[in-house]
């Protein structure tokens, strides 16, 4: 039993030695420093990518939904245009007949068929503004 209070004794010795050494060995706080700021930095910079990339997807967002609407919105004038053009041929060809009846056409009331009308009517392309407001793109600017 002596024996083995001495070698408990012993051990208990040893490590006490190898905490004060490893206690008295210099923390290489420099460095610790160093690696803490790059792994911090390296994070930001992620971050800061990842922004980035996300506002660029944004805006390439923005300018497709912007050139759709502009196409839209130049097809719909071209529609109004033709519309009005149609109901100016529509007008002077009851002038004509009104005409040929011996009539005013702005003092009787004319009956025009459908079928000679269905065109002028206007149905305006709306998707991409659709589209738009359902993504909230509308709204940021």
């Amino acid at each position: 039993m002596l024996v083995h209070m001495q070698q408990d004794s012993e051990a208990a010795g040893i490590a006490s030695k190898g905490a004060s050494a490893i206690l008295q060995k210099s923390v290489p706080w420099a460095r610790l420093f160093a690696e803490a700021v790059a792994i911090v930095g390296s994070i930001l910079m992620a971050f800061s990518l990842d922004a980035a990339w996300t506002e660029h997807r944004e805006s390439q967002q923005e300018r497709l939904v912007s050139d759709r609407l502009t196409e839209e919105l130049e097809a719909n004038v071209s529609s109004v245009e033709q519309g009005a053009r149609a109901l100016a041929h529509l007008h002077a060809n009851a002038e004509e007949l009104a005409g040929l009846l011996g009539s005013s056409p702005q003092s009787e009331l004319m009956v025009i068929p459908n079928s000679l009308i269905a065109s002028l009517f206007f149905n305006p392309e709306w998707s991409s503004l659709k589209t738009a407001m359902a993504d909230g793109l509308q709204s940021s600017r």
